[in-house]
């Protein structure tokens, strides 16, 4: 085989070890709520991620839920996982939560794993589910 040939097979391997290593969920799109915009009313994709700078006031059922530090939600919150670095007023039930030293979470949380950075505040019971 050429020079090329192989390059072109070890490519295809590393790539292949490369997706092999990314989470169930990096095949989907991710949908934006940008800062400065607010959404009133349910946000239900429960195959999809939502990174969110801006605020949602209703519930919010996806995959992946980051919240930068910008973002807000007013509203339950229902998702295999959640990072959150800025507020949410509301429960949280997901499997893995990461709350970064900016988040501010006011509500029930129900977890399968749970980190907490130092500078997080977190009020409310705080349960870890099976």
């Amino acid at each position: 085989m050429s020079l090329f040939g192989r390059r072109q097979e070890e490519g295809a391997a590393a790539g292949g070890a490369r997706a092999a290593a990314l989470p169930p969920d990096a095949h989907l799109k991710p949908s934006i709520l940008s800062e400065g915009m607010t959404i009133r009313g349910d946000v239900v994709t429960p195959q999809g991620i939502l990174h969110l700078d801006g605020t949602v006031v209703g519930q919010v059922q996806v995959t992946t839920l980051a919240v930068g530090p910008a973002g807000t939600v007013e509203g339950n919150v229902t998702a295999t996982g959640v990072t959150v670095k800025g507020t949410v007023r509301g429960d949280i039930t997901c499997d893995d939560l990461v709350l970064a030293a900016t988040a501010r979470v006011t509500g029930a949380v129900r977890y399968r794993t749970l980190t907490v950075q130092g500078g997080a505040v977190l009020e409310g019971p705080v349960t870890r589910r099976e």
